[in-house]
């Protein structure tokens, strides 16, 4: 397997992890914040999905124009958000030659300035890397906005437990 093969297994598989998180959270919870210099659940959601428009964006016109956060009405619409994004990704990469893929180097530009430049390939690494360190906060905030925890990369501690008759 390639390196491009690779991530493009673990972008489709993270896919549902992150989508199922995001309809977990509710419309009545999502401005939850465990602190006041913590992002909301609603600005978690806006920037991990952000990720995946920057890359799309990395791929079709060489450039990332870091959008720090969507705005979404209500998690629904994020998730099918998430969605098409993700599945557009994943074309996107896959149509990439090795070349392309390995060494096209992409300006990172915020606010109109450019902060550095990767290949596709670490991009691509990288906001996946960012978008499960984010997704990783919100979980932590679905007890808290009582909400039920979701599975990630092995059952919850309700799920165990109800495994094992408790």
């Amino acid at each position: 397997m390639t390196n491009k093969e690779f991530f493009l297994s673990r972008l489709a598989t993270e896919e549902k992890f992150s989508t199922d998180i995001i309809r977990t959270c509710s419309a009545d919870s999502w401005d939850y914040s465990p602190h006041q210099r913590n992002r909301s659940a609603k600005e978690l959601i806006g920037h991990f999905t952000a990720h995946l428009d920057d890359l799309i964006e990395a791929v079709e016109h060489g450039v990332i124009n870091h959008r720090p956060m969507l705005e979404f009405a209500a998690p629904e619409e994020a998730a099918r958000h998430y969605e098409a994004s993700n599945k557009s990704l994943i074309e996107k990469i896959g149509a990439l030659g090795d070349s392309e893929w390995n060494d096209k180097k992409v300006d990172f530009m915020l606010f109109g300035k450019k902060l550095f430049a990767l290949t596709i390939t670490e991009h691509c690494w990288h906001s996946l890397f960012g978008l499960i360190h984010h997704r990783g906060q919100l979980s932590a905030y679905l007890r808290p906005m009582g909400a039920v925890q979701t599975a990630v990369y092995g059952p919850t501690r309700e799920q165990t437990e109800s495994m094992h008759g408790g």
